[in-house]
């Protein structure tokens, strides 16, 4: 088995909610919601995430912490919360 694919499959079975398998199906989810799924997770697992979000061509509604996550990923616009309510800012 090549290295990505154990990545993969070491990915699919620490996040239960989200299915390898669903995001390279011939009809994808147009949406996903995600909440910190970075955390936890081992070096290869994150790799692997982040590969598959990379290439995934729906919408993404994620929450995270993690900058240089996010960054990887190639997040374009952000809902960012401050002190005079919410505001919309391109990545």
């Amino acid at each position: 088995m090549a290295l990505l694919e154990k990545r993969i499959v070491s990915l699919y079975l620490i996040l239960d909610k989200l299915s390898y398998h669903s995001l390279y199906a011939q009809n994808p989810p147009e949406l996903l919601l995600l909440d910190e799924p970075s955390n936890h997770l081992d070096l290869a697992s994150l790799e692997a995430l982040q590969l598959m979000l990379k290439r995934y061509r729906g919408a993404l509604l994620l929450v995270s912490h993690d900058e240089i996550f996010l960054q990887s990923i190639g997040i374009d616009k952000r809902l960012q919360m401050d002190p005079e309510g919410w505001r919309l800012e391109l990545c």
